[in-house]
């Protein structure tokens, strides 16, 4: 067994006999012993995860000692109540995504990377921006760009067709504008670049000198460019800020969760934090309903006919119901949406 793993489970063990708690052989290591050491840590500030590791640490231990250490050895016996303990209850976790402004600076630099002088670093850029795009615009996972297959890509209708990903769910994802022109760039250079001439590409969409992404790829270029425009994120926070911007521009709970492929519903609503403008124009909006079921509408003839933003974003939402509309009728739908509900906020 490695140094390390012994370190891991002497360390509670040696802190267990600093606290005066009556343990010199594993036979000792009883629940109230356990207990009465994770009180005192608590109080110390360690976090439950913490203490969940080294629960995790001591019953694989234990688990070895009873199952290969001499039996006939009462010091040596495990008390089998040690083997059944559950780790702690951990506080829910809200999904944490990065702010627009810091969404921006990242975004920015990348494009200088994609139009860079240097060949080797603008194929590199190129790439880096069409999988950012698709992770913030369309909610891919990590692991979800680096299995990206051409042939999953529906270019007319703009989606993504994710096979079996997390949890064995699959779904379609759609994918913006944006996302298209910059995964079209980087699909472009990907095969005509002089700098993979003669080379068997791998069938994946993104690769690295000629493999496909490792698991740490996104996550260290990510950092790279952070670094250069001082924002602190990981990739798997665009996922996160691109849910909480979908619900922010008005995009219902369900269909956040279809683009993002949660199995509960109670997943997506963890990323439902709505700014002031959104919740104001929605609460108009909701309450031109009532005040029209309540017969308090104005007269039609006054000057407060004018259409308020709310009312005009109550029939664009109708509009985008009907399922009509082409990719790009979309895309301005929600340009026009989104100015609407930019106004309601300055009002």
């Amino acid at each position: 067994m490695s140094r390390d793993w012994w370190s891991r489970i002497t360390l509670p063990l040696r802190q267990m006999q600093t606290m005066g708690l009556p343990i010199a052989s594993p036979a000792d290591l009883t629940p109230t012993v356990w207990y009465a050491y994770v009180d005192a840590r608590l109080a110390n500030g360690i976090a439950q995860s913490t203490l969940n590791g080294t629960l995790f640490s001591l019953k694989g231990w234990l688990s070895w000692l009873d199952d290969f250490a001499d039996t006939d050895d009462p010091q040596l016996r495990v008390d089998p109540r040690m083997l059944k303990l559950q780790p702690l209850r951990q506080p829910s976790r809200v999904p944490k995504d990065v702010p627009i402004d810091d969404l921006i600076k990242l975004q920015r630099v990348i494009e200088l990377e994609a139009i860079n002088p240097n060949p080797h670093t603008r194929w590199r850029g190129t790439m880096d921006l069409a999988w950012f795009l698709l992770m913030l615009h369309a909610g891919l996972r990590t692991g979800e760009v680096r299995r990206l297959r051409l042939d999953d890509i529906d270019w007319s209708r703009r989606h993504i067709r994710i096979e079996a990903s997390k949890h064995l769910k699959s779904r379609i994802a759609p994918f913006s504008q944006h996302a298209a022109t910059a995964l079209n760039n980087w699909i472009t250079l990907r095969t005509d670049s002089t700098l993979i001439a003669g080379v068997d590409l791998p069938n994946t969409v993104f690769f690295d000198r000629h493999v496909s992404l490792s698991e740490s790829y996104c996550y260290s270029r990510l950092s790279t460019y952070g670094g250069r425009c001082n924002v602190k994120g990981h990739p798997h926070q665009l996922r996160h800020s691109c849910a909480t911007l979908l619900l922010n521009a008005g995009m219902p709970l369900p269909q956040v969760q279809a683009v993002l492929g949660h199995v509960s519903i109670e997943t997506t609503r963890g990323y439902a934090r709505s700014y002031d403008g959104t919740v104001a124009a929605d609460y108009t909006r909701a309450m031109l309903s009532v005040e029209q079921d309540l017969q308090l509408t104005p007269d039609p003839t006054s000057a407060q006919s004018t259409p308020t933003p709310a009312q005009v974003i109550a029939l664009l939402d109708s509009l985008k119901t009907l399922g009509v509309l082409n990719p790009q009728q979309r895309d301005a739908l929600a340009q026009v949406r989104a100015a609407l509900i930019a106004r309601s906020r300055q009002v």
